[in-house]
């Protein structure tokens, strides 16, 4: 076995290591998860690094992970982590030990051998996790090892500043919705929204902002679009954020949730549900939005857009409702009496009679191998073949029937045309099946023996 090589520390890591042993406080960075203390509670147990206070779970402030070689042992690593920092009450010891190390640095990838010497470090580098007890609490420092860094403690972040019930506010842009008004000009990092506020983008740590994606088409009502930003320090750390842009449509649209969803009433910056909104209802979006606890509200009504932009209109709903296509209604008679079923293809017990005008999705769902329509502000299907009918092909020529012992007129179809049937036979007095065809209305009658179709 090759001579174990003792571990080696870069310049800056060992005279990080020394000035901590010294007291001596080094030129080292610190991190958005370090606090500095002048007066150090003893009765508190916490991490120190260069005299200054570490959250639990912290990673070491370092500008770059301690240098480590294949050969070096666990035990040099674990000394190494511990001689850089010490805790806030005197006497508690680091419980750490070379066998807990050993579980760690493998859940990283880092290869051992049979005298937990490193074999193989991973080139991501590892960290080294150092725990302190004392009277039930219970505390955490990761050092890091390699080119294991603390990128993601330091990196900025995306923030977007506005005005809301005139209180300024500044929130993480990411996986928010804003709402602008149709034509409007947009500029991702400094845009108006339709309720005439300004969203101003920063990023913290004194970062910049670069625009990753945009798309976003002001010109296209009802549309929506994401934009993707990145904020970048001077070290380079970066961090990425997401948003959504809805752009307000014009007249009634038709609500495109999945089955249903809830209205609100705002009052005082507080939230309460109101009323169910179905799939497919008709409503009309207002320009005026709010963001509470990060969720996007737009006012809407059922009414009017002139009561959807009414101050005196309290209804709203989750602008992430808005963010889908309209469903696109269409009026259809249904030929032949309906029975109701639900989303999963159950019975609902109740029926549609035949030859009512009804307005459905224009959309065509498949639920269990058959065709159905979905009735326009209800959760209710019936069967396409109810409306559309069925296209079937005449093996003889065939009459039609108004009732069993009548004929509607004296035309005879003829044997190979093809003839819209809808819905199921129906059975007649004298025992025999019929089809409803097409031309049929409450009025007028008209049926063909099944018998005559292929």
């Amino acid at each position: 076995m090759k001579q174990v090589s003792k571990i080696m520390l870069t310049a800056v890591s060992l005279l990080s290591a020394s000035s901590m042993l010294l007291g001596t406080p080094t030129n080292v960075k610190a991190a958005s998860n370090v606090s500095t203390t002048s007066s150090l509670n003893s009765d508190n147990l916490y991490f120190l690094y260069n005299g200054q206070k570490l959250a639990n779970n912290a990673i070491l402030p370092m500008e770059k992970g301690i240098a480590v070689n294949n050969g070096d042992s666990l035990e040099k690593v674990l000394n190494t982590a511990k001689s850089l920092v010490s805790l806030s009450v005197s006497g508690v010891q680091i419980t750490t030990n070379v066998s807990e190390l050993r579980g760690q640095v493998q859940s990283q990838n880092v290869l051992l051998d049979n005298s937990n010497n490193i074999a193989q470090i991973p080139t991501t580098g590892f960290y080294v996790t150092l725990t302190a007890r004392n009277n039930g609490q219970v505390v955490n420092v990761r050092v890091p090892f390699g080119n294991a860094y603390t990128v993601t403690q330091n990196a900025p972040e995306v923030q977007v500043t506005f005005n809301q019930n005139n209180v300024n506010q500044r929130l993480n842009v990411n996986n928010l919705i804003f709402q602008i008004a149709s034509g409007s000009k947009f500029d991702p990092l400094n845009f108006w929204g339709s309720n005439k506020e300004q969203y101003k983008l920063t990023a913290t740590n004194k970062g910049t902002l670069t625009v990753d994606s945009n798309t976003v088409d002001p010109s296209q009502p009802g549309s929506w679009g994401q934009v993707k930003v990145t904020a970048t320090n001077s070290q380079g750390q970066k961090s990425t954020s997401s948003f959504e842009v809805y752009v307000v449509p014009q007249g009634m649209q038709r609500l495109g949730v999945d089955i249903w969803t809830d209205s609100y009433r705002i009052s005082d910056g507080r939230v309460w549900k109101s009323e169910q909104l179905n799939r497919g209802d008709a409503i009309y979006v207002g320009n005026d939005t709010q963001i509470i606890n990060k969720v996007s509200y737009t006012r809407i009504s059922t009414k009017s857009q002139v009561d959807a932009n009414s101050l005196s209109n309290n209804t709203w709903i989750k602008t992430s409702d808005l963010v889908h296509e309209s469903v696109d209604a269409i009026t259809k008679r249904v030929m032949h009496k309906a029975l109701i079923y639900d989303s999963i293809g159950g019975s609902k017990l109740r029926k549609i009679s035949a030859f009512k005008l009804v307005t459905f999705e224009k959309k065509i769902y498949v639920i269990k191998n058959a065709k159905y329509y979905k009735v326009i502000n209800a959760p209710d299907y019936i069967k396409a073949a109810n409306v559309d009918g069925t296209k079937r092909t005449l093996k003889k020529n065939a009459y039609i029937y108004a009732t069993s012992n009548r004929r509607a007129n004296k035309n005879v179809l003829r044997k190979g045309t093809k003839i819209t049937t809808y819905g199921s036979s129906y059975m007649f007095k004298n025992g025999k099946r019929y089809y409803r065809i097409e031309g049929a209305t409450k009025t007028q009658k008209r049926y063909v023996r099944v018998t005559n179709f292929k």
